[in-house]
């Protein structure tokens, strides 16, 4: 399989296996965790996804978790970090956080043509969300992340709909109300 496919998948559909395959192609775990290292980046791989087995890490100290880590430690800065990172690669890269499938988060009130490259997704627990929207020269860099020990999270959790909610209105005090859902109630 082509890497872009690769990319496509583990990017755009959020697929797990696809995910597991580029870990592997960069070496495995411990290689993407020197990485992330290299990058000065606290977050952790701690196994692939779907895996029980973790690959020992050493303990990340930025990391403050209400709820016990799941297959990674992602520091929220470091997510939203990457992601405008990725948004300076190159286009294919670019065009891959373009076609996230999943709009239920940050994305939820956008009009469904509005560019958003994002990355967002749940994992045991934690929903997680960013994106860089670039309009006229201006950038909205923007993550989300919510954390619940008690319910797994969903799209339609809360602190989801408050992030999107939070997001439109940012949108609106910015005057680009014409990126917005035509059907779009109202924040205030």
């Amino acid at each position: 399989m082509a890497l872009a496919n690769l990319q496509q998948l583990m990017i755009g559909l959020s697929d797990n296996t696809a995910t597991n395959t580029m870990t592997d192609l960069l070496g495995g775990v411990v290689a993407v965790n020197d990485r992330l290292a290299s990058y000065g980046f606290d977050s952790r791989l701690r196994r692939h996804c779907g895996q029980v087995t973790e690959t020992p890490i050493d303990e990340v100290p930025a990391a403050e978790l209400p709820s016990p880590p799941g297959f990674s430690i992602v520091i929220p800065t470091e997510h939203l970090a990457a992601m405008r990172r990725a948004m300076e690669l190159d286009e294919i890269t670019r065009s891959h956080f373009e076609s996230q499938a999943d709009r239920r988060s940050l994305a939820r009130f956008l009009d469904e043509d509005v560019v958003f490259p994002h990355k967002t997704g749940t994992s045991e627990g934690v929903r997680h969300d960013a994106g860089v929207l670039v309009r006229d020269g201006h950038v909205l860099a923007v993550s989300m992340f919510s954390d619940s020990t008690v319910h797994p999270e969903s799209a339609d959790h809360p602190a989801c709909l408050a992030a999107a909610c939070g997001m439109a209105r940012t949108l609106e005090l910015l005057g680009w109300n014409d990126l917005l859902a035509t059907d779009f109630w109202p924040v205030r």
